[in-house]
């Protein structure tokens, strides 16, 4: 995904302080929502695509507790790097943050329980592509969340 010369991933990297400074009044609240809406339980696994500096990714780190996993995947290594020091700060280790094209992430086995995308769909190519892809790494029976902003 490249806009111009730079990358989406680098346009986001540059701002990753001033994007981080909007977190906890706009990113945090819609990634809050966004995990409570994919109402992950203990033990699951989650794909949290285009996570940013972790507003959903976070949550639901927090919601699977010590036995499930949240695999957090951007192209923004500023935004990565904010997100990994959160979840430091928070002591969540069952969250792990990703340098990766997440349409092309290679999901586990058996698929996700829960894979989320808040406010980053748009940034995808083919959004009807993109997303087929996403919703091709979850198991059966498995749910799929996507946040975006309301026209208007």
């Amino acid at each position: 995904m490249t806009t111009g010369e730079n990358t989406v991933g680098d346009v986001f990297s540059a701002g990753a302080e001033e994007f981080h400074s909007w977190s906890r009044v706009l990113w945090d609240p819609v990634g809050e929502a966004t995990a409570d809406v994919a109402a992950p339980a203990g033990g699951e696994s989650v794909l949290d695509a285009c996570c940013g500096a972790g507003a959903s990714a976070l949550p639901a780190a927090r919601a699977v507790g010590a036995a499930g996993r949240v695999d957090a995947v951007d192209l923004a290594d500023g935004l990565l790097a904010i997100g990994e020091r959160r979840a430091r700060e928070e002591g969540l280790a069952n969250i792990r943050f990703h340098r990766h094209e997440v349409t092309s992430w290679p999901a586990p086995g058996p698929g996700y329980d829960i894979v989320q995308c808040g406010l980053g769909v748009f940034f995808f190519p083919d959004m009807d592509r993109d997303s087929a892809a996403l919703t091709r790494m979850l198991r059966p029976g498995g749910r799929f969340v996507v946040t975006v902003w309301e026209k208007g």
